[in-house]
């Protein structure tokens, strides 16, 4: 069995870019050029709250972003207690 997913016929590709400019208006618009369905981000998600705040760019991909966003964690922010 192919281990790839298949979606209407095409299968899913990823990608990556490097771009300059400002972090978060470079990135939404390189996402919007791109036409993804799914956009993948890492955090650091540096607080210890509780509960990670969503600041910066991966806050501001959040509020901005007309696309699906999935957000993964850094190891670092994983293993980290205040």
């Amino acid at each position: 069995m192919d281990e790839t997913a298949e979606v209407n016929g095409a299968e899913p590709t990823a990608r990556s870019a490097v771009r300059e400019g400002p972090r978060l208006g470079t990135i939404i618009d390189e996402i919007l050029y791109s036409n993804v369905d799914v956009a993948v981000v890492g955090s650091h998600g540096k607080t210890c709250t509780g509960r990670k705040l969503l600041a910066g760019t991966v806050g501001g991909l959040l509020h901005d972003l007309p696309t699906s966003l999935l957000i993964v964690p850094s190891s670092a922010s994983r293993q980290s207690f205040c």
